[in-house]
């Protein structure tokens, strides 16, 4: 696939999207795939997404975010990945408001509860989620230096530390 066909199947509606475009609901596609709600520390409903359902072929998951419709709150059991192809999206992070603009990537850590705001239609946003297994030593190895990626990630995948974190790139210049 080359850059042009990439472009054009991102850009292209799918059937989640054309209800949502339709309706301005959110179309929980994943409620047979294990959202459960919870109740946050902060009293709110959270969605619980569990990761066991995304990796049946591997330790990593691809996907562009539906557009036209909010995501509501929620957290789940693995490493999640935005890059911000096209647009701009909004999301609210553990209570905090953040604009990814394009080009821009967040990484979040596990149980971090966030939402994101419905995207127009040259939002796009892309979703790269990991399991834990997915970062080995052999990973880590990779990294010639201690940084700030490197740090966050070597939190993650510790068992004994909070999960709670997130980072944001810089938007390009």
């Amino acid at each position: 696939m080359n850059h042009q066909q990439l472009d054009e199947f991102l850009r292209s509606l799918d059937a989640v999207e054309e209800i949502q475009i339709r309706t301005g609901k959110n179309v929980n596609d994943l409620e047979p795939l294990g959202f459960h709600i919870t109740e946050s520390e902060i009293g709110h409903e959270i969605l619980r997404m569990q990761g066991k359902y995304f990796f049946d072929s591997g330790s990593i998951y691809m996907s562009k975010h539906h557009r036209f419709a909010d995501m509501p709150l929620h957290n789940h059991d693995f490493i999640e990945m935005n890059y911000m192809y096209s647009g701009e999206c909004r999301q609210v992070i553990d209570g905090r408001e953040i604009r990814l603009e394009q080009g821009q990537i967040c990484i979040l850590d596990m149980n971090v509860p966030h939402s994101i705001y419905a995207l127009g239609e040259n939002d796009i946003l892309v979703n790269l989620i990991m399991k834990m297994e997915a970062f080995s030593t052999t990973f880590f190895g990779r990294f010639s230096n201690t940084g700030i990626v490197s740090d966050f990630l070597a939190n993650a995948v510790s068992r004994d530390r909070r999960h709670n974190r997130y980072i944001i790139s810089f938007p390009a210049a």
